[in-house]
């Protein structure tokens, strides 16, 4: 998921991992990550989160 980072912010991946994210950057990270960092106010999507839908266009 594309997102644009509002603030500097450190997030934790695991108990040993942490990955710095700069302010006025745009990464493209996990669902789980983006999601992480956008409640935490850190930033802000650029592109909409794909839904899980089961009609597909077909009939």
């Amino acid at each position: 998921m594309k997102i644009k980072i509002l603030r500097d912010y450190d997030h934790r991946l695991k108990p040993t991992a942490i990955q710095a994210f700069r302010a006025g950057s745009t990464v493209n990270v996990p669902r789980n990550t983006a999601e992480a960092l956008i409640a935490a106010g850190a930033a802000q999507p650029l592109s909409k989160p794909k839904q899980k839908d089961a009609s597909h266009g077909c009939t």
